[in-house]
């Protein structure tokens, strides 16, 4: 059985320093979040002004979304990160096809029983409040032309995502040890949903694809599990196959949780990752990483839309 081995992170900074790192980390996230709402402020004023009409074409919002999001949104918080010293994020090369294909099952396990209890969570808090919250993810899926979803949901959201989250994030998180660069970033992946319906199956689903990533050093693996994760549960099978395809993935499903379960348990022991510096406490490094403006922005970014979603 391979151990995973990263070695001893490289010195760091003192106490100021960490904090500095982390609030650029956080104002990233929050450029991630919020830039793109800006930029798309803009040409849909001008476009208001001189060819109103045009807004109402499903293919100019998507165009709009795609662009602000994914490459302006993006690049800006690309270039936050960028001065903020990286570690490599280790690794001991891809996974074989066969391990490729055990992570896929293993994600959608526990995508699928983090959804079940998404719902149960949320049907309990709308029996409480009385009132019945829809999936924001259903509602923006259905504005746009089924290519136009499938391009922007399995291929521009993995290959953006993947590289700002564990690639350029994980790498700025790696020095304070691969076990916290896991799961910091896997709460990062989460916030950014900014919805209940959402946050807790990306958490699960970050915490993989983060593990991935520290065991192989290769991020495209995490884009085509990224891809293939959207492609199987964005309702697609079922919009081309009809009810078969409701079989087909509700079978798949349930495959994929017993399956991802039995592979937990029989190589949990390969799924430790290491806590990394000895000369900070796991406590303290939340505390940086939490407590500063950048990130606290950002979290109340994010559970400022997770409410708003609910109302």
């Amino acid at each position: 059985m391979r151990v995973y081995n990263t070695g001893r992170p490289p010195e760091l900074p003192p106490t100021a320093a960490h904090r500095r790192r982390f609030n650029r980390m956080g104002w990233a996230l929050v450029v991630f979040m919020l830039g793109p709402m800006a930029v798309q402020y803009v040409p849909a004023v001008i476009l208001s002004l001189l060819a109103p009409q045009a807004l109402g074409e499903s293919w100019v919002v998507w165009v709009l979304s795609v662009l602000s999001q994914y490459f302006v949104g993006f690049s800006a918080a690309a270039l936050l990160l960028l001065s903020v010293p990286a570690a490599p994020t280790g690794g001991e090369g891809p996974l074989s096809p066969v391990g490729w294909l055990k992570a896929l099952v293993v994600s959608v396990g526990v995508l699928m029983v983090s959804n079940l209890l998404t719902i149960f969570l949320i049907s309990l808090l709308d029996t409480l409040r009385g009132v019945t919250s829809t999936n924001p993810l259903d509602a923006s899926l259905a504005d746009y032309p089924m290519a136009l979803t499938l391009l922007s949901t399995c291929v521009l959201a993995p290959v953006f995502e993947e590289l700002f989250f564990r690639s350029l994030l994980l790498k700025r998180l790696r020095p304070y040890g691969a076990r916290f660069a896991a799961f910091a970033s896997a709460l990062a992946f989460s916030l950014m949903h900014g919805n209940l319906y959402q946050m807790l199956y990306a958490f699960t689903l970050g915490l993989v694809f983060a593990w991935v990533v520290l065991r192989t050093g290769k991020v495209w693996q995490t884009i085509a599990l990224h891809a293939a994760i959207n492609l199987l549960g964005g309702g697609f099978l079922t919009a081309l196959l009809g009810e078969a395809g409701t079989m087909a993935a509700g079978l798949l499903y349930l495959g994929c949780t017993v399956g991802g379960a039995v592979l937990l348990i029989r190589r949990r022991y390969e799924l430790s990752l290491p806590r990394g510096r000895e000369d900070m406490t796991e406590g303290g490094k939340w505390g940086l990483f939490l407590l500063n403006p950048g990130m606290i922005m950002f979290c109340i970014a994010a559970c400022g839309f997770a409410v708003l979603f609910l109302l």
